[in-house]
């Protein structure tokens, strides 16, 4: 008979031997702090028992095992992975490898930081529900799973937790961070409910949370009006930037999210039909923003704050900030000051959120992948690809392996906020539950790092499918495939330099009869320098000339 006390240690990290990858058999657990993450199992002295344990999970990527009776082997184990019951209804693929490694880490690191609650890490003595890794991540989530009735339970659990006076704190349940949250922490609030929107058609939420969501903004209202946006309170600001670079102004950051979270609350005040708070909440925007403008910009930097990145895609990313007469000179600095670090971030986990989405917008997606591509540090593909510690998740840290253990998980969410714009802005899939789809795909340049991507989202309407593709020729046609679910509609919206526009082998640009027009195609209208071709519900083929 063996009877034998069995111990597995649960670690992310494997120590190599010096100056070689080959793993030395010793594990590293500093970083997990206070967290034992080990079983003991003492057996029966049957030839053959299963352990699993059933009341604690283990965040990791390598197990050791001591006192076994025999040497084991990998068919001896099993890992099994556990999350909060969600379907994957996502997927994401482009011509760039690096790009699918990065929806890879980001889907797998969302999945096992899903326990009842939205948590941070699934490893160290922490695994708490962090509202700002939530309002980061929250987007990119509901395109990857099933997540409508997870949020709105942890909405809840925020509306309980709010104060008298409106404020919310950093962790629901608190068990960690401050009582009164960093606004880039309870702009989570807003930020879910207004996803569940835009993902699901969640009106019901929306409704059931708006006085909860208004009382928030009226308590960030309360601390700007006794200190001035200049002086907004924070705690954590945009947190751990690369170094050796420094966080931005943290009154900058706060006084970002007040006045985004109003025009959240805006959005919702318009959908619900509350009009009065439409014209008050309006009218105070545009006097907010006035003073962000006035508090932050600086002549000198020709930009905000600082003058660092994540100062100027703040201010840039806000809707009436920077008088257009100065929106070229800010867009400039921002591009001047990528080009000066070589095309690598300087942001931290908010700035890193708005910055990709915002290029986009600015139409420099060009500039946006050449960052995502990048491969040394800091980047996601020094994250994925260095030779010491290759990622298999997001990390806390963009140098994880050159920190100490107080604060250097390898499973953090945080920065998986990337997922969204490769959804949105690569594979140009924007949901709109409550109107048509819109598909955008980007404007990218022939041999650049993207030639075609591809994504699958099944949304509350069913499942749409996309996929472009530009060949490398310049005179190749922009093809793009829309699989449109029954009882939808989608608008494409395709380059303002196109010539001619055609489903199949049927032209539809330029203009043709409505009869003659293929069967589900419903016209092509031009709006904001773009063509829109409307699309009902079928598989369609287009394919643009310029």
């Amino acid at each position: 008979m063996r009877l034998t006390s069995a111990q597995i240690h649960f670690t992310e990290i494997a120590v190599p031997k010096q100056n070689s990858s080959i793993y030395s058999g010793v594990i590293y657990t500093d970083n997990l702090r206070a967290a034992q993450q080990t079983d003991m199992y003492i057996t029966g002295g049957g030839k053959d028992e299963v352990f699993e344990p059933r009341f604690t999970v283990h965040g990791f990527r390598y197990v050791q095992v001591h006192n076994l009776w025999k040497t084991p082997t990998v068919d001896d184990m099993e890992g099994v992975v556990v999350h909060t019951a969600a379907d994957e209804i996502g997927t994401f693929e482009s011509s760039n490898a690096l790009l699918n490694k990065i929806h890879a880490a980001v889907v797998w690191g969302q999945k096992s930081n899903l326990m009842s609650l939205p948590t941070d890490c699934p490893q160290r003595d922490e695994r708490k529900a962090w509202l700002g890794d939530a309002a980061l991540t929250v987007d990119e989530a509901l395109f990857n799973f099933d997540l409508g009735s997870f949020y709105v339970s942890w909405l809840q659990e925020i509306r309980n937790a709010q104060s008298a006076e409106g404020s919310v704190p950093d962790t629901v349940p608190r068990t960690f961070g401050k009582a009164i949250a960093d606004p880039n922490w309870g702009t989570a609030f807003p930020t879910i409910v207004s996803c569940l929107v835009d993902h699901l058609g969640d009106v019901t939420t929306a409704k059931d949370m708006y006085s909860a969501l208004r009382a928030w903004v009226e308590f960030l209202r309360m601390c700007a009006n006794r200190d001035g946006l200049s002086n907004m309170y924070y705690v954590h600001g945009d947190w751990v930037p690369p170094p050796p670079e420094t966080r931005t102004s943290g009154a900058l950051c706060s006084a970002f999210a007040y006045l985004n979270d109003m025009q959240q609350l805006i959005a919702l005040a318009r959908l619900l039909g509350v009009t009065d708070d439409v014209t008050t909440y309006s009218q105070l925007y545009a006097q907010l923003a006035q003073e962000f403008h006035e508090s932050f910009y600086d002549e000198g930097l020709n930009g905000y704050g600082d003058g660092k990145q994540t100062a100027n895609v703040l201010a840039l990313t806000l809707p009436d900030v920077v008088p257009a007469a100065l929106k070229s000179t800010v867009v400039n600095s921002l591009l001047a000051d990528l080009a000066a670090h070589n095309g690598h971030l300087t942001t931290g986990i908010v700035g890193t959120r708005y910055v990709f989405p915002l290029l986009s917008s600015l139409g420099c997606t060009d500039t946006a992948l050449a960052i995502a591509t990048q491969t040394t540090y800091p980047s996601y593909g020094y994250m994925l690809g260095n030779p010491a510690e290759p990622a298999t998740t997001m990390w806390e840290l963009w140098d994880a392996p050159s920190e100490g253990p107080g604060m250097n998980s390898r499973n953090h969410i945080m920065y998986g906020s990337i997922d969204s714009w490769l959804y949105r802005c690569v594979a140009g899939v924007q949901p709109r539950a409550l109107e048509p789809f819109v598909v955008a795909p980007p404007a990218v340049r022939c041999g650049g790092p993207v030639r075609w991507a591809r994504a699958v989202y099944i949304s509350a309407k069913g499942p749409l499918r996309v996929r472009w593709e530009q060949r490398d020729e310049p005179s190749s046609p922009l093809e793009v495939a829309v699989s449109v679910p029954p009882n939808a509609r989608c608008h494409v919206v395709l380059p303002s330099d196109s010539r001619q526009i055609y489903e199949g082998t049927a032209l539809v640009w330029p203009a043709v009869s409505a009869s003659a027009q293929p069967p589900g195609v419903h016209g092509v209208t031009v709006a904001k320098g773009s063509f829109v071709v409307e699309l009902g519900s079928g598989d369609f083929c287009l394919k643009v000339v310029v």
